[in-house]
């Protein structure tokens, strides 16, 4: 955020912040999606650390 103010000004609102974090949410699902398209040697750590992640998202919403 602090770098796209930089080059357009832009005050992030609540809302803006609640679609950041939506935006969020929807990367860690496609993530999740996308990892088994994919043959993987650490298939289960990454879909373990993009599970965290979504529910970091998830929690940054409450």
């Amino acid at each position: 955020m602090e770098g796209y103010e930089k080059v357009h000004p832009f005050v992030f609102g609540v809302n803006e912040k609640i679609r950041l974090k939506m935006y969020w949410v929807y990367v860690a699902l496609l993530i999740g999606v996308e990892i088994y398209r994919y043959e993987l040697e650490d298939r289960e750590e990454t879909m373990r650390r993009h599970s965290d992640m979504l529910l970091q998202a998830l929690e940054a919403l409450k």
